[in-house]
């Protein structure tokens, strides 16, 4: 379990012990922290045949589990939205007894993703589950959900490490490239950090710092920035957020930097539709993150 997410761990890990854990749980925080890790996890112990808190990794039920063939633990995920045919399907594997004479175990990850339907249809689970059967909804984003849902359900709020526990845990793993302003950036999740390291086909901040150096100083246009950084957009967007922040700090506040600032706003918005003319967007703020630091350079 990551160190961060230990103690939330410990007190669910107890209370299903003593089974006085909620059939219903909404693990909802940040991405990038660990929420689906932390529900397998408790999914395991849950399923454990052992008498711990922890799962012990020896039983039947536990070697199941790591093989990914446990018949009592059913997960529901999609790369879009999850239809109402997924969660009749996983529902009705809930119906039938446990293989192993033991709970039951649903998680539905990114669950703000169902369509109304597909959450209509867990609601009769939610509020009438059948027994020693546990729900988990997974989300970074539960203000999606239907608030009947929400309301069914026990919140589990799972936070992000703090900036020197996030920092020492990537140190701990070895994780190349890692600096502060990254860890910053991503709001110390620390998997987040790790996926865009990670992300070798596409630019890294390096990158993106040295690129934004050479716009500064007139070397390279917006425009071509803007032609290259596109497919990647909304990191660029995310990063020069961060950089507005900085100068901020640094005592510079004028109109352009607020209008800057509402535009990256608008344009993390508008980038979330497949149709939005990408290099238009980009060129548009970069060309006015080019005045700002001319201003800025006067």
């Amino acid at each position: 379990m990551y160190p961060w997410l230990a103690e939330s761990y410990s007190q669910l890990g107890h209370r299903a012990q003593n089974s006085s854990l909620h059939h219903g749980l909404l693990i909802k925080g940040p991405v990038g922290i660990g929420k689906t890790d932390f529900s397998l996890v408790l999914a395991k112990s849950i399923l454990c045949k052992s008498a711990h808190q922890k799962p012990c990794g020896n039983c039947q039920s536990c070697s199941l589990f790591d093989a990914q063939s446990h018949p009592d633990v059913h997960r529901v995920a999609s790369d879009k939205q999850i239809g109402v045919d997924l969660i009749r399907d996983a529902i009705q594997k809930l119906t039938s007894t446990a293989h192993l004479s033991g709970n039951k175990v649903l998680i539905i990850e990114q669950a703000e993703s169902m369509t109304e339907s597909a959450a209509n249809a867990l609601l009769k689970t939610l509020e009438e589950p059948t027994e020693n059967t546990f729900l988990f909804l997974i989300s970074a984003f539960p203000e999606r959900l239907l608030p009947t849902i929400i309301s069914r359900c026990e919140k589990v709020n799972l936070q992000a490490p703090s900036f020197e526990q996030c920092k020492q845990w990537l140190a701990s793993q070895n994780i190349a490239g890692v600096n502060d302003d990254i860890i910053r950036i991503y709001g110390q999740c620390p998997l987040k950090v790790i996926a865009q390291l990670a992300n070798k086909d596409g630019i890294t901040f390096e990158d993106f710092s040295t690129s934004l150096n050479q716009l500064k100083q007139a070397q390279v246009s917006s425009l071509t920035l803007a032609d290259k950084w596109q497919k990647e957009a909304e990191q660029v967007v995310l990063w020069l957020q961060y950089d507005l922040s900085k100068l901020a700090i640094t005592g510079l506040h004028n109109n352009l930097l607020w209008k800057l600032e509402d535009k990256l706003i608008k344009a993390s918005e508008a980038l979330q539709n497949p149709g939005v003319n990408r290099l238009l967007i980009l060129s548009d703020i970069l060309t006015d993150y080019y005045r700002l630091m001319r201003q800025h350079a006067n």
